[in-house]
């Protein structure tokens, strides 16, 4: 199974700052295009954390980061676990063991946390194309390799 150029849309529709086009493509997708999309937004969530941080970078580093991307907003103050965001971010480059975190949870923060990062690199639209380009190969080689 590969990702469908629906699903990097409809990813590329909500970096870009595009919610009314993010929510009518989302409610378009399928229960599969779905599983692609969460495979999608991982692998683009490690892209961009390996692009932030560096794999010597301080655990202080990314408690700071994450403090800062939850004070730029009292909605994401209160959506975005800090204790989870940082151990999603530190795992992208450690050995982190994030086995506990509950799935949910994970998802929504790595869609949090992927925004603030995509945000924060501030891609024009041909590098947010580039970026998507490279996850999407990311999270197909993840697709191919997993059993169903």
């Amino acid at each position: 199974m590969s990702i469908t150029d629906d699903v990097v849309a409809t990813l590329r529709a909500q970096l870009a700052g595009h919610a009314d086009e993010h929510e009518s493509r989302w409610d378009q997708l399928a229960a599969p295009a779905r599983q692609q999309y969460r495979a999608l937004i991982l692998a683009a969530f490690c892209q961009a954390a390996d692009a932030r941080f560096a794999p010597a970078t301080p655990a202080a580093d990314v408690i700071e980061y994450v403090s800062e991307v939850r004070s730029r907003s009292a909605r994401g103050a209160e959506l975005l676990d800090p204790g989870t965001a940082e151990r999603l971010l530190l795992a992208v480059y450690t050995d982190e063991d994030i086995s506990d975190i509950d799935p949910a949870a994970s998802y929504r923060t790595e869609i949090l946390l992927l925004g603030a990062l995509t945000a924060d690199a501030r891609l024009d639209a041909p590098s947010l194309d580039d970026f998507l380009a490279t996850a999407r190969d990311t999270a197909d080689h993840w697709l191919a390799t997993t059993p169903a």
